[in-house]
């Protein structure tokens, strides 16, 4: 009762406890930090915590974020991120400087009802909550002599025996940065640092969205020590806003291990935290204008059934690629099937339009369609178009229409010396899966083996060329990252040279250090997995994308396109000599075709089948 008494008495914060975190000795730093104090409103705070001082633990938590109104949001897939048992370490940024303490608290210690983390003046403060603090912070005082052995040693033993803990590498909370004009975390201490490599156990990265107000930054910048001072009253400024938390994937002690640097180390922890609070700029799915919600036209009526059926039975003799199970896959020029054109196209705007994109227009046609052929999916047994690529035959295009005949050509400016790789190419684009089959992994499947199928039964190409998207479900930081791991590891340099983009993707992200991700993402599987862990919908790398990767694909330039919600498109081109033998092998199994290993491995083909390189400036050499 004593021990009660003693605590509902207690003030959060007083002269003494604040001249000692600020550091403010002396007369003339008493004198001051009495009149902050006092213009401050420090009695609220002080007020609130005594009325809460009796709770213990999450209850005393709970009323007190109650009370000052603080809101916060987590998905609830990135709790089940948080392992039940075993030790473990989460490292955060440090936004608040008190708030997201007890957030930690809050969530990791609901779950964990064994997890500590390492406390500021602030937290150390509040007694009702002693079981979830160390009693000392290890990064306080960074000077050698100061060092708290003893404090290492208990945050070591309770690792040891399989708990976790938690703390804020940064040391202090997140200021202005003048060199980057941005709100962040100072440099994440080395000793910080040290402390996560000598536990080795499992390191979960924990992003919180916000910052302080602008007078406590104002007065940051006035003197560091006005900041500690004015971080009380900050636990006020939150009331009526929502604090968005995101939880990484635990990164595992054998891919710490990659990491001998302690610089690079950190570097990594440090990225891996703030990327995911990049995908918090993206809404749920996608973001679309209002004024382009205005102008969206009704989707047009589904052709009758009937007459997409005496359509197909009149083609399917002659321009059925093959069929697998109840799925035909079918290449037939657009003028031969006028209704199911129509059907592709609306098809095309409804699943366009759930990913952000498409034309907002009855259906998805333009006038390349009127020349280009539609690769599609039928399935016989419900009478539905699964999907469809559209297709268009270099050769015939460029004696045609010439340059300005092909849609890559709207994307991008296309020197003349690319020319007689064109007129070798099948131009890919307009890829789709209806949303009712986008689970079931054999329709994305049959699309790809059908274009590739398409093009060993046509010997007049050799290459696939067309626009892969990355659509606005990603976020900006997802997109420079994939640009730049393309141009590290999957980018044609030559080819680009002679490619140049109508409109720029450009994005302003200097705070962020995306080369260290790149560096420690040694395939393309990892680096896909970094990029699931960045964004909130837990969105893999493009599932098209990566296909034409793993079979030697190159992307030789980078677009935004206006006319699909500025989607980015990467350039793709897939030489069929760069294909690996192995897939032409199971394709032609899976369909039964030995015609086009025959092709494959030709006489013509095996001369070629060691360059990976073609020529911009003529034919290609071999």
């Amino acid at each position: 009762m004593a021990d009660l008494h003693c605590r509902t008495g207690m003030k959060l914060i007083d002269t003494d406890s604040l001249l000692q975190a600020a550091k403010m000795n002396g007369f003339a730093g008493e004198s001051a930090v009495k009149f902050l104090m006092l213009l401050l409103r420090f009695r609220r705070i002080n007020k609130i915590y005594q009325d809460n001082a009796h709770r213990i633990g999450m209850d005393f938590i709970d009323s007190m974020m109650e009370q000052i109104g603080i809101r916060f949001e987590i998905r609830a897939e990135e709790l089940e991120k948080i392992p039940r048992e075993g030790a473990f370490i989460t490292v955060s940024n440090h936004p608040f400087g008190g708030i997201d303490g007890l957030l930690l608290m809050k969530l990791i210690g609901g779950i964990r009802p064994d997890y500590k983390i390492l406390p500021n003046f602030l937290l150390k403060r509040m007694e009702p909550i002693a079981e979830y603090l160390f009693e000392d912070d290890l990064f306080e005082n960074s000077s050698v002599e100061h060092y708290p052995v003893a404090g290492l040693k208990k945050a070591l033993i309770h690792l040891e025996s399989g708990h976790p803990m938690g703390i804020f590498p940064a040391g202090e909370v997140s200021s202005f940065n003048q060199d980057i004009h941005a709100i962040t975390d100072p440099q994440w201490q080395f000793r910080a640092l040290q402390v996560l490599k000598r536990a080795n156990v499992p390191v979960i990265p924990v992003y919180f969205q916000g910052k302080n107000s602008r007078l406590f930054h104002f007065m940051g910048r006035i003197h560091p020590k006005l900041q500690t001072v004015k971080l009380p009253t900050e636990l006020f400024k939150k009331r009526r806003r929502v604090i968005n938390i995101r939880i990484g994937t635990p990164i595992p002690v054998k891919e710490q291990n990659e990491f001998s640097d302690i610089s690079r180390y950190g570097r990594y922890l440090r990225t891996k935290t703030y990327a995911l609070g990049t995908s918090l700029e993206v809404k749920k799915f996608f973001s679309v204008s209002r004024r382009q919600l205005k102008k969206a036209e009704n989707i047009a009526d589904p052709a009758p059934v009937q007459a997409i059926e005496s359509e197909i039975s009149k083609i399917i003799s002659r321009y059925l690629l093959f069929k697998i199970d109840n799925y035909n896959v079918i290449c037939v020029p657009s003028i031969e099937i006028p209704i199911i054109m129509n059907e592709i196209g609306r098809l095309r705007e409804i699943t366009f339009r759930e990913v952000g994109e498409g034309t907002n227009q009855q259906m998805d046609i333009d006038e390349y369609d009127l020349y280009y052929n539609q690769l599609f999916i039928w399935d016989d047994e419900n009478s539905k178009i699964v999907g469809a690529y559209r297709v268009g035959k270099g050769k015939e295009i460029m004696d045609i229409y010439g340059i300005r005949g092909f849609y890559i050509q709207s994307l991008f400016r296309i020197n003349r010396k690319m020319h007689p790789i064109l007129t070798q190419s099948l131009e890919l684009g307009r890829s789709f899966i209806v949303p009712e089959y986008q689970k079931r992994p054999l329709p994305l499947f049959l699309l790809w083996k059908g274009i590739l199928y398409f093009l060993l039964k046509n010997p007049e190409y050799r290459y696939l060329i067309g626009p892969v998207s990355i659509s606005n479900r990603f976020s900006n930081f997802s997109k420079e990252l994939i640009i730049k791991f393309i141009r590290e590891y999957y980018y044609n340099e030559v080819l680009a040279r002679h490619i140049r983009p109508r409109k720029n993707f450009i994005v302003s992200l200097h705070h962020l250090d995306t080369d260290i991700l790149i560096e420690s993402a040694s395939d393309l599987n990892k680096f896909d997995r970094i990029i699931k862990d960045i964004e909130t919908a837990q969105s893999n790398m493009p599932v098209l994308l990566k296909k034409y990767l793993k079979q030697n694909g190159e992307i030789i330039g980078f677009n935004i396109d206006p006319k699909f919600n500025n989607a980015l498109d990467g350039l793709m081109l897939l030489d069929l000599f760069d294909v690996p033998a192995s897939t032409v092998a199971a394709l032609s199994k899976e369909v039964d075709d030995k015609g086009i290993l025959e092709r494959f491995f030709s006489a013509d083909l095996g001369q070629k089948e060691g360059s990976k390189t073609v020529s911009p400036e003529g034919p290609p050499v071999n």
